[in-house]
């Protein structure tokens, strides 16, 4: 049985597994809860679960249950965001916040589609909106400070990222995030350190070990970016810039 009309279980685990690498753990929970619903034994997603329960820091909280829609109308949401129908995402986003409208889950998801579409601006209000809510969403504040780097609101965006790794030090995308506003501001030692930060927390972040590869370029650290960007184009070999930059 499908947690959804849209998704098998199978796909459903793929999805969850992919939001909880994008940072937007309450989308992940909300998949693993809905196939729970149909299975309630099912070992992945039972462990998944505990796995991200374990990964909010000691100061974040999961919050109370804020009044969601349907796991068969957020996997339909999910479902349209990864199959890159942004328009029609944003759209069923904005249509179910009218009934829903502290919904957490939604939020991120039109946080992450209004993103996705460079209506940036936009997405800092919404991330504002989660963190109104929810005071200690450290992904909230990571990605609020990857938009902010978008509009060039650079020490903004610093101060952001600053505040989601206080709230969580384990959050790799904060320091990617942290390390591409510091490169925007030419800080690029501090810049480095920050993308060493990500990829000491999650090893496969490919992006990190690209830009890291671009900032070591230009302090003339030529060998040492040749290796970042071959771990870059090992983790993710369809990166084509990575090989123009590397051959540079």
């Amino acid at each position: 049985m499908s947690p959804s009309p849209q998704l098998t279980i199978e796909q459903a685990i793929s999805q969850a597994e992919k939001a909880a690498e994008q940072g937007n753990i309450a989308i992940a929970r909300q998949l693993y809860s809905a196939i729970l619903q149909h299975q309630p034994n099912h070992p992945i997603a039972i462990r998944a679960l505990r796995e991200l329960q374990q990964e909010l820091s000691p100061h974040q909280s999961v919050p109370a249950q804020t009044a969601d829609p349907a796991p068969d109308q957020i996997n339909a949401l999910v479902n349209l965001y990864h199959s890159g129908q942004m328009s029609p995402a944003e759209q069923a986003c904005r249509e179910l916040l009218q009934t829903y409208p502290q919904s957490l889950i939604i939020l991120n998801l039109l946080g992450a589609v209004l993103q996705n579409q460079g209506q940036l601006l936009q997405a800092v209000q919404v991330f504002d909106k989660i963190i109104q809510l929810k005071p200690d969403d450290a992904q909230a504040y990571s990605n609020r400070g990857n938009a902010l780097t978008g509009l060039g609101q650079l020490e903004e965006a610093v101060d952001s990222c600053n505040k989601a790794i206080e709230l969580q030090p384990d959050l790799a995308e904060a320091y990617y995030n942290h390390g591409n506003a510091l490169t925007e501001l030419e800080q690029l030692e501090a810049a480095v350190d920050s993308y060493d930060q990500a990829i000491r927390l999650k090893a496969d972040l490919a992006l990190a070990y690209y830009n890291r590869g671009n900032v070591l370029t230009e302090l003339g650290q030529l060998e040492e970016a040749v290796d970042s960007y071959d771990r870059a184009i090992q983790l993710k070999p369809d990166l084509a810039q990575a090989y123009s930059n590397r051959g540079n």
